[in-house]
């Protein structure tokens, strides 16, 4: 390729006369040259992303669905997306960031009691959470026992509503980069965002608070604490049907066949961590989806990849940013938007 843009240059220079035409014109008629060589070549280029970090397993899927979504336009559009470590960063200051409940356990009010507590409970359901010798119907009976049980503990440490915000303020939490400024373009062109997580509500709006990414088109499914007229929390709302790990699909069928207003949106972006998260577009109606996969852990790149690539139309790896998704809204919803290629991971 070198060799035959070298021609070019020659050619050009033959053509033009050196009299004629400035060796600074020449240089960057060669440029615009091999710049279009590059997109012919390239036939699956399309966004400005880190190829480092992005693994697209088939191509032309991605790019129907794509060129689908910005046909049908961004009113069409709608954002399914998952909290902890999907819009959290994995690592924060070479730490591993903490999640919803975490900031809870981790808070500077609460007891070495329930932190010791609430760790045993960690280490007693978090392998059978993972488990392989046990059936579905037992790890979801597991899932449901840890997640009342530790609402309970929260429960017994008297935490005021007062408390969220010096919770956040004082956790070792950051959203991903990147998604305060996804959020605004989202909002920006009206697009709907409903995250559902099986977190703490109060606590994953206060992060938003706090980080200034709460927008208006934001709605959060997630288990909501219940406080008393004196500001106190005495219970999570519905601790009947708490969601866990397996079973937000359930509430957000039930979600979306309440809403109609979503319903409309056809395409779909969903945002995930864990393979389980696609179960989140279950109840919705739609056209076209495209699912994004964050592989965070590093050790772990080698080993998930490939199923990540099974279940999800993207994967970003090694905690990245979402640059990829804020293109992704750009490209569907601006018609006039320019592309910067630097071309994906295939």
């Amino acid at each position: 390729m070198v060799s035959q843009n070298w021609r070019r240059f020659a050619l050009l220079v033959a053509a033009a006369g050196i009299a004629a035409v400035s060796v600074a014109a020449l240089v960057r008629a060669l440029r615009k040259t091999r710049r279009g060589a590059k997109r012919r070549v390239d036939r699956h280029a399309g966004l400005k992303w880190p190829s480092e970090r992005i693994v697209i397993h088939n191509p032309d899927a991605f790019f129907a669905k794509r060129e689908k979504m910005r046909a049908d336009g961004p009113g069409s559009v709608q954002v399914v997306s998952d909290f902890d470590m999907t819009l959290t960063a994995f690592m924060v200051d070479g730490q591993r960031g903490m999640t919803s409940h975490g900031i809870v356990e981790r808070a500077p009010m609460v007891s070495d009691e329930f932190r010791q507590r609430s760790r045993a409970l960690f280490e007693q359901y978090f392998p059978l959470e993972h488990s392989k010798s046990i059936t579905v119907e037992e790890k979801f009976q597991h899932m449901t026992e840890w997640w009342k049980r530790s609402h309970q503990l929260i429960c017994e440490e008297h935490i005021h509503l007062s408390d969220l915000s010096l919770m956040v303020g004082k956790a070792h939490v950051a959203v991903r980069e990147g998604v305060t400024e996804l959020f605004q373009e989202l909002d920006s062109f009206n697009i709907p965002v409903t995250i559902i997580s099986a977190g703490i509500k109060d606590v994953i709006e206060a992060v938003l608070k706090a980080r200034a990414v709460f927008t208006k088109n934001i709605r959060v499914l997630s288990n909501k604490m219940f406080f008393d007229s004196e500001g106190l929390l005495v219970g999570f709302d519905d601790d009947n049907n708490v969601i866990h790990s397996m079973n937000k699909g359930r509430f957000a069928s039930q979600f979306f066949s309440s809403t109609p207003e979503l319903a409309q949106r056809k395409n779909v972006i969903l945002l995930g961590d864990l393979c389980e998260d696609l179960t989140m577009a279950e109840g919705l109606n739609y056209d076209s989806m495209i699912s994004v996969g964050f592989l965070n852990d590093p050790t772990k790149v080698e080993e998930m990849l490939p199923h990540y690539q099974e279940v999800y139309d993207v994967v970003v790896i090694n905690d990245g940013s979402v640059d990829f998704v804020a293109d992704l809204i750009k490209f569907v919803c601006c018609d006039d938007w320019e592309e910067d290629v630097h071309g994906p991971t295939l």
